[in-house]
C-alpha cells in the first residue's frame, strides 16, 4: 500500500514513467518492511524529520502529527510492527513529494538518507534468516546496478566519437542547408544518421540497458539512446528529401523560370521541415536537470542549431509557397524597380534616377518600361495627381492612406501642388522615408497616375546591387564607345566607383543621364537575354545587400509582404515586441551628389531598469564631410541653397522608441522637427557642414521600456556610400538592481542588434 501511494506520486528517479513507478513501489515497499522492526521512537523520528524538512505546510503538518503520534499513544506489543510501518510509509511519501530547492537533486537525498537510516535499524533487529534473504534481494540489486552502470560506461564511452561525430555532422548540415547547399547537406545528413546509429548499436546493448534502472545514469543513459535513435532516424529521413530538392533547376535562362520546378519544391521542403521539427522535439524531450554540465551543454547547443535552421525552413517553405503566385502563375505580375545612389542620400538607397517596370507571366520576366525620374514627374495630369489619405481610401482591404507619412514628407514637393496635389519634381523625393513599406505603398499609389500601370511589388535597389548584377552579365560596355575613366567598360569591379563618382567626369547633364539610362537598359537586357544562377547564387550575391538595405521591397498583397518581412528584405523600421529599436536617415538638402564624400559613425549608450521599466538613451552621431572646395563639378560639390562650394547639407533623422529630451550639435541646442512615423517618435535636424568638416549631433531621450526579462536593442543605420561604423554599451539593471554589461559594434549599415539578459 506505501509503495503504491507513494509510486503515483510522480517522482522520476531515470525519467522513465515505467521503470520509476515500479522503481519507487519496490523502493517504499522494501523500506516500509525492513523498517517496520526498527523501534517507535526511529520511526516518529524519521516522520517529524521527513516533515520538517517536507518544504510544505501540508507535509510539515502531517509529518509532525504522525510524529507526535508516534511518540504519545500507547500501543499493545503485538501492534508496534503495524505501527511503524504505518509512521514509516507516511515518512517515505511525504520524503518522496518534497521539493527542496536549495540545489538540484537534494529532495533525493533527504529521501536516501531517512530510507538507509530506517532501513539500517530495521535490517540489524531482524531475525538472521531475514537478514540473509534481504542481503541476498540488496546485494544482487547492487551487483545489478554496478553491472549496468559500468556497461554503460564503458559502451558509452566507446560511442562518444560516433555520437560528437554525428552531432557535429549535423551541425553541418544544418548550416550547409541553411546556406542552400542541399548537396553538401545531404552527405553530412548521411554522414550523421551513420554515426547515429553506430552509437545507438553500442549503447542499446542488454548490459548497457540495465541502467536505464539506475537513477542519475538512467537519464544518460536516455539521452544517449533517444538522440541515437531519434537523431539516425532524422538525419536520415532529411537526407532522403533532400535527394528530392534540386535547387539548380530553379536558375533564371533567357529571363525564364519554370514554375512547375517552383511547386514541386513544396512537397519536399515541407516534409524537411517537419523533420527538423521532429528533431528539435525529440532533443527537447533529453531536456533533464541530472545531465552532467558536458552532455547538457551539447544538448543545448545542437538544439540552438536545430531551431534556428528550424526557422530557415520555415522561411523557405513560406517562399516556395508564394513564389509561383509572385512569378506569375496565376496570371501578369508588375513589379517597378528603383534605382538609386546613395551619393545624394534618401532615406532608402538614395536619389532614383532611373527605373524600370518588370511583368512576369507564368514564369517569364519582360521589362515593359524604363525611364528616368523626370519621365514620371513629367507624365500624368500634375494637376490631378495626389497621394491616398485615410478621407480617400475605397478599398476595404486596402491599410489606411499615407496620412502620415505625408505630414512628415508632404512640403517637399510631395503635397506642394495646387489643392494638395503633388509637386512637380515629386518622384526625385518619393523614398525620402526609411520605411520601405510607406515608400512602396506611395510609389504604387502614384504610379498609375504617372503613366504606369498598377503595381503588385515595389523594388529598390542602390549603384552596389547593381554592381553585383555585373558579376552575371559581364562587362557592359558603354554607349558609343565611350570611355570614362580610361575604360570603354564597366565590369563588377568597377561598376560602384563608375556609378558613385566616374560618371560626373561628364560634364554635359544631358549625356551623362543618356549614359547612365543605356547603360542600366543594357544591364537589364544583358540579365534577361542571359542566364541567372540558382537560389543559392543569387542569396550569396544578393544577401549581404540585403542586409545592409540596399536592396529591398514591399508588395501590395499582405500575405506577399508577409515573405518578404520574413525572408528579411521588407526594408521596414523594426518593431521588435518588447526591447528598444533606433534608426538613422540621411536626405540629401543641398541638390548635390556630395554625399560620396560624407562620412558618420554612430555611438549608442543606453540604461534600463527592470524594477522600474525605465531607460535613458544617448545618440551621438558624428558626420564628417570630405569634400574639397574646388576641383570638382557643380553636380558634385555645389548645391542649390547658397552655400559655399563643397558644403554639405544633410536633414538628419532620429527614429526612437522612447520620446526626445534633448538635441545639440556640437553641444548647442539646435533647432528640430519633431513628428511620428510608423510608431516611432521622430526628431530631425538639419546639419550643415563645410569643406572638410566634422560636427556631433547628440539626442538623449528617455521612457518606459518592457525590459523586465533583459534589454534588447535593434538599431539601423543608413545604407551611405562607405561603411557606418556603430558602437552599442548598454547597462541593465534586473529586478534585484544588479548590473548586467554588454557591448557591441558593427561596420554597418543595416541593423545592429544587442541583448543584455540575466546570464550577462
Amino acid at each position: 500500500m506505501a509503495g503504491a501511494f507513494a509510486a503515483i506520486a510522480g517522482s522520476s528517479p531515470t525519467g522513465d514513467a515505467t521503470i520509476d513507478t515500479l522503481l519507487v513501489a519496490i523502493t517504499v515497499a522494501g523500506v516500509t518492511w525492513l523498517g517496520a522492526a526498527a523501534m517507535r521512537w526511529d520511526a516518529a523520528m524519521m516522520t517529524l524529520a521527513a516533515g520538517l524538512l517536507s518544504w510544505s505546510i501540508l507535509g510539515t503538518i502531517v509529518g509532525v502529527v504522525a510524529a507526535v503520534v508516534g511518540f504519545v499513544v500507547r500501543i499493545q506489543p503485538g501492534q508496534r510492527t503495524i505501527v511503524n510501518a504505518v509512521l514509516i510509509a507516511i515518512a517515505l511519501n511525504i520524503a518522496v513529494r518534497s521539493d527542496l530547492g536549495v540545489f538540484l537533486g537534494l529532495s533525493s537525498i533527504v529521501f536516501l538518507v531517512l530510507a538507509a537510516y530506517i532501513t539500517i535499524i530495521g535490517f540489524t533487529r531482524r531475525r538472521k534468516g531475514t537478514r540473509q534473504a534481504a542481503a541476498v534481494i540488496v546485494g544482487t540489486v547492487v551487483a545489478l546496478a554496478f553491472v549496468g552502470t559500468f556497461a554503460f560506461g564503458v559502451f558509452g564511452y566507446l560511442a562518444i566519437d560516433d555520437v560528437r561525430a554525428a552531432n557535429q555532422n549535423a551541425r553541418d548540415g544544418l548550416s550547409e542547408l541553411g546556406e542552400g547547399n542541399t548537396d553538401a547537406a545531404r552527405a553530412s545528413f548521411i554522414d550523421a544518421a551513420d554515426r547515429f546509429e553506430a552509437a545507438e548499436a553500442r549503447v542499446a546493448s542488454p548490459l548497457a540497458a540495465i541502467a536505464r534502472w539506475v537513477p542519475g545514469v538512467a537519464q544518460h543513459h536516455r539521452v544517449a539512446t533517444e538522440l541515437a535513435a531519434g537523431g539516425a532516424e532524422s538525419t536520415r529521413l532529411l537526407a532522403d528529401q533532400l535527394d528530392q530538392v534540386d535547387l539548380d533547376a530553379l536558375s533564371v535562362s533567357g529571363g525564364r523560370i519554370d514554375v512547375a520546378k517552383v511547386r514541386s519544391l513544396q512537397s519536399p521542403l515541407m516534409a524537411i521541415r517537419q523533420q527538423i521539427d521532429r528533431l528539435r522535439l525529440t532533443i527537447a524531450e533529453l531536456d533533464s536537470p541530472w545531465l552532467l554540465p558536458p552532455v547538457a551543454d551539447q544538448i543545448d547547443e545542437l538544439a540552438a542549431d536545430v531551431a534556428a535552421q528550424g526557422q530557415r525552413s520555415t522561411d523557405a517553405l513560406t517562399v516556395a509557397n508564394a513564389a509561383p503566385a509572385l512569378l506569375g502563375g496565376d496570371g501578369p505580375r508588375t513589379y517597378f524597380i528603383g534605382f538609386t545612389t546613395p551619393v545624394e542620400a534618401r532615406g532608402i538607397g538614395g536619389f532614383m534616377g532611373n527605373w524600370a517596370e518588370i511583368t512576369v507571366t507564368d514564369g517569364q520576366i519582360a521589362l515593359t518600361r524604363f525611364g528616368r525620374s523626370d519621365d514620371l514627374n513629367e507624365a500624368g495630369d500634375p494637376t490631378t495627381r495626389r497621394f491616398t489619405t485615410s478621407e480617400t481610401t475605397t478599398d476595404p482591404d486596402r491599410e489606411p492612406g499615407l496620412d502620415e507619412w505625408l505630414l512628415r514628407y508632404g512640403a517637399y514637393h510631395l503635397t506642394t501642388g495646387p489643392d494638395g496635389t503633388t509637386g512637380r519634381a515629386v518622384w526625385k523625393n518619393i523614398n525620402m522615408s526609411p520605411d520601405m513599406v510607406a515608400t512602396g505603398r506611395a510609389i504604387a499609389d502614384l504610379y498609375p497616375q504617372s503613366g504606369g500601370q498598377q503595381l503588385d511589388g515595389v523594388f529598390m535597389m542602390d549603384v552596389y546591387t547593381l554592381a553585383r548584377l555585373l558579376e552575371f552579365t559581364g562587362p557592359i560596355a558603354l554607349p558609343d564607345g565611350r570611355v570614362v575613366d580610361g575604360s570603354n567598360s564597366v565590369t563588377a569591379d568597377n561598376a560602384a566607383d563608375f556609378l558613385l563618382k566616374g560618371q560626373y567626369a561628364v560634364e554635359a547633364r544631358t549625356e551623362r543621364i543618356d549614359l547612365l539610362e543605356e547603360f542600366s537598359r543594357s544591364v537589364i537586357d544583358a540579365l534577361l537575354a542571359g542566364s541567372l544562377p540558382p537560389p543559392t547564387g543569387l542569396l550569396d550575391t544578393f544577401g549581404p545587400m540585403v542586409d545592409q538595405g540596399r536592396f529591398t521591397g514591399w508588395m501590395d498583397r499582405p500575405d506577399e509582404q508577409s515573405v518578404l518581412d520574413q525572408i528579411g528584405m521588407s526594408g521596414t523600421l523594426t518593431h521588435p515586441e518588447r526591447g528598444d529599436a533606433v534608426a538613422i536617415a540621411f536626405n540629401n538638402a543641398a541638390g548635390s551628389k556630395i554625399d560620396y564624400y560624407l562620412d558618420a559613425n554612430t555611438r549608442y549608450t543606453v540604461t534600463a531598469d527592470a524594477a522600474t521599466s525605465l531607460a535613458s538613451a544617448d545618440l551621438a552621431v558624428t558626420l564628417t564631410n570630405r569634400a574639397p572646395a574646388e576641383g570638382e563639378s557643380d553636380i558634385v560639390i555645389g548645391n542649390i541653397v547658397g552655400l559655399p562650394r563643397g558644403s554639405n547639407r544633410t536633414w538628419v533623422s532620429i527614429f526612437t522608441k522612447m520620446p526626445v529630451t534633448a538635441v545639440t550639435l556640437d553641444g548647442v541646442p539646435v533647432a528640430i522637427e519633431i513628428g511620428r512615423e510608423a510608431g516611432y517618435f521622430v526628431t530631425s535636424a538639419f546639419v550643415v557642414l563645410g569643406a572638410g568638416e566634422t560636427a556631433t549631433l547628440d539626442v538623449a531621450f528617455a521612457g518606459r521600456l518592457d525590459v523586465v526579462d533583459g534589454y534588447s536593442v535593434d538599431l539601423r543605420t543608413p545604407p551611405a556610400v562607405g561603411p557606418t561604423p556603430v558602437e552599442i554599451d548598454a547597462t541593465w539593471f534586473d529586478a534585484s538592481g544588479v548590473a548586467h554589461e554588454a557591448t557591441h559594434a558593427e561596420r554597418g549599415p543595416g541593423v545592429t542588434t544587442l541583448t543584455v539578459s540575466p546570464d550577462d
